[in-house]
């Protein structure tokens, strides 16, 4: 943001990292913070999801924010729910869905604790949303609310930050109309969480920026303790790709390594094959 002599920076009080503020701040410039990352989530998804995609008739999107994975899925035609705990958040989704005229659920619930009117055939938790669950034992009743809206052979697919991606990590600058921002990530040892600092100016006119900081704290895993999670839950089949490997370039354009961001399907047993 360039300098000027008659900029006015208005900064209310820093918000901290407790559950019913993360993300209200961002929310209404979420898709503009993250507009680059979308598209390349969509290649994901289809490459990791496609035996699956074949007999889809219904989904939930876990975390689903702004609605932008709600969305894409509605315009296919499927029966799409969409949980989120930020009301912020689900007030954008239903405005999206609205100007779309697609019919998408959106529900404001835990990801812990959620329940569907009907079982589904896919779950979806993108863009690390479970890394922003409060404890780390809460991983297990993640895995197992989905189990229990998934249809038998249903699958849920979802995306986590590693502990590296914490350790070693990029700072990132970036702009869209009438926004400029700063991320930047650590990581705390003791409590074995990651944390991700946002710094965002708004432009309320042409004279007059709005600065504001959100810190959101995020837990981590390592592989094995989400194997373990999952199949605890009931799932037979898990599978886990690195995020280089599916999107080489994220390697070259956001400086992401093997062990940063990890892609885990799994699938629940059929009724006749517990």
């Amino acid at each position: 943001m360039k300098a000027r002599d008659n900029l006015r920076l208005v900064t209310p009080k820093v918000q901290g990292p407790a559950p019913r503020q993360v993300y209200s701040l961002i929310a209404p410039y979420y898709d503009r913070i993250f507009a680059v990352e979308k598209p390349q989530w969509r290649i994901v998804r289809h490459r990791l999801l496609r035996e699956a995609l074949r007999e889809t008739k219904s989904m939930c999107d876990l975390g689903s924010g702004t609605g932008t994975t709600a969305l894409d899925f509605a315009r296919t035609g499927i029966k799409v729910y969409g949980v989120d705990r930020c009301e912020a958040m689900c007030r954008v989704a239903r405005r999206k869905a609205r100007q779309a005229r697609l019919p998408i659920h959106i529900l404001r619930g835990d990801m812990r604790s959620f329940r569907l009117p009907e079982q589904v055939d896919i779950i979806t938790c993108e863009s690390n949303a479970i890394n922003h669950i409060p404890r780390r034992s809460d991983l297990k009743r993640v895995a197992s609310a989905a189990a229990r809206a998934l249809k038998p052979g249903g699958w849920f697919f979802f995306d986590v930050l590693h502990r590296a991606a914490f350790e070693d990590p990029s700072d990132m600058l970036g702009e869209a109309r009438g926004l400029q921002f700063w991320r930047r990530a650590g990581f705390d040892r003791a409590t074995r969480k990651g944390w991700l600092e946002f710094t965002f100016f708004i432009a309320r006119t042409k004279r007059l920026w709005e600065a504001n900081r959100e810190i959101i704290w995020q837990n981590t895993w390592s592989s094995r303790e989400i194997r373990d999670a999952l199949r605890g839950a009931g799932f037979a089949r898990v599978r886990a790709y690195d995020l280089v490997d599916v999107i080489p370039s994220f390697k070259r354009s956001f400086g992401y390594r093997r062990g940063y961001w990890c892609f885990y399907v799994a699938r629940k047993p059929n009724s006749s094959k517990p």
